[in-house]
């Protein structure tokens, strides 16, 4: 479902965020959860930066959004800053 929110227009975009069961107890492999969500890059489904928007800056935007703090310090600050200093959450 995530491929069918980047159809038609880019300005009409839902800001669609992953959702997967990589925290829960019965997955025996944790990075099967990403690389079956890059399946739908190599399947010609989404592009490139439609993955990113998915995995990544869309969450950034919800969180950062609301608190532009809320990922300082973390192992992905670095990256939420650079993504904030781009204007690419607007």
């Amino acid at each position: 479902m995530s491929a069918a929110a980047f159809q038609g227009k880019k300005d009409r975009h839902l800001n669609v965020m992953s959702s997967s069961g990589i925290s829960h107890w019965n997955l025996p492999d944790m990075c099967e959860c990403v690389s079956e969500a890059y399946e739908l890059v190599e399947q010609g489904h989404l592009a490139n930066e439609d993955f990113e928007a998915v995995m990544f800056a869309n969450p950034v935007r919800l969180h950062a959004g609301m608190n532009p703090d809320f990922f300082k310090g973390t192992g992905l600050g670095a990256e939420v800053e650079k993504l904030m200093a781009g204007g690419k959450l607007n």
